[in-house]
């Protein structure tokens, strides 16, 4: 399976994002009213920041990466009805 944190956004590259954490961090507080657990995620420790952060730039689902063949049937498919 692709881990794509394994190649961006990762934990050693973390410094190189900290203006931008920081200004996530600040933006979040200021704009909404946190829940309890919310802030517990803000005030929480900066690995912990930096990896919900990095989440919300790429998604962590991991994609099924397919390969798609013949995809071009719009032919057959009108050809059907001019029979």
């Amino acid at each position: 399976m692709f881990n794509l944190f394994e190649h961006v956004f990762r934990p050693k590259d973390m410094d190189a994002y900290q203006k931008d954490l920081d200004r996530a961090k600040q933006s979040v507080t200021e704009t909404k009213d946190l829940e309890d657990e919310e802030q517990g995620a803000i005030d929480g420790d900066d690995l912990e920041i930096y990896r919900r952060w990095r989440t919300c730039l790429m998604s962590d689902h991991y994609p099924l990466w397919v390969k798609i063949i013949k995809t071009d049937l719009t032919y057959a498919y009108l050809v059907g009805f001019t029979r």
